[in-house]
């Protein structure tokens, strides 16, 4: 891989490696490479214990009065494949990924090899730099999760279980746009609808914005819930 490309990924990164060799072999996939040991998957392996130690610690010293559980909870979101994937578009790193023939590149890369490149980079830079730079990194990238992840959960059940629901089955978060507002400012009715990917759901009225978005998720929790259900099938 040439330097220049290599120059311009540690930009995005924000270091500069002293071995820039892990860093290429962060982004070898292994289908690139017929070599033992070669390719990303041991860095991989790496960093996912160090996104998960570095959103673990970042969630126990920011959530100080959350029990284990809604901590056990925020984490699962934040360092799944879906949000992983996301970060790993946003830095473009498909883009700097040595596939193999017949591997799709660039953006076309699925949610899992993705993943997988986010967490490579980020074992690459923890050898490189150790723990505190590469934790720093991690969290810059997930703080726009953890941030949404928590407001939802607190929020309500309904928008909580849809964006886990969301997050596990699409490797997506669910957004939410407001349809119609009518009345005037002191007795406003919002109409809201969920979306998740391309996909619209029946809209939800409420008094505020936030319980018109209850109802919007309760709408489509009830139909991905049946989608899945035995029970509903023809």
């Amino acid at each position: 891989m040439p330097v220049r490309e290599l120059g311009e990924l540690e930009e995005l990164i924000g270091h500069v490696f002293e071995n820039r060799a892990l860093l290429e072999q962060a982004l070898t996939h292994a289908s690139a490479t017929t070599g033992t040991c070669t390719d990303n998957e041991r860095l991989e392996f790496l960093g996912d214990a160090v996104v998960t130690l570095a959103v673990n610690d970042h969630l126990y010293r920011l959530f100080t009065k959350c029990e284990e559980g809604v901590l056990t909870e925020i984490k699962s979101i934040v360092v799944s494949a879906g949000a992983l994937a996301r970060r790993s578009r946003c830095l473009g790193l498909g883009e700097f990924a040595r596939m193999g023939r017949g591997m799709p590149a660039g953006p076309d890369l699925s949610d899992s090899v993705l993943a997988n490149l986010f967490e490579a980079v980020v074992g690459a830079f923890y050898l490189d730099a150790g723990f505190g730079p590469s934790r720093d990194f991690v969290i810059a990238q997930l703080s726009g999760e953890i941030e949404s992840t928590a407001e939802n959960r607190g929020d309500s059940n309904h928008k909580a279980a849809l964006q886990k629901l969301s997050s596990s089955r699409y490797g997506d978060l669910p957004r939410y746009r407001i349809v119609s507002q009518e009345g005037p400012d002191h007795e406003k009715i919002f109409e809201v609808e969920a979306l998740i990917k391309d996909r619209a759901f029946p809209t939800a009225s409420g008094r505020t914005k936030k319980e018109a978005e209850q109802g919007a998720a309760a709408k489509a929790l009830e139909i991905l819930r049946s989608e899945e259900d035995p029970a509903c099938e023809s």
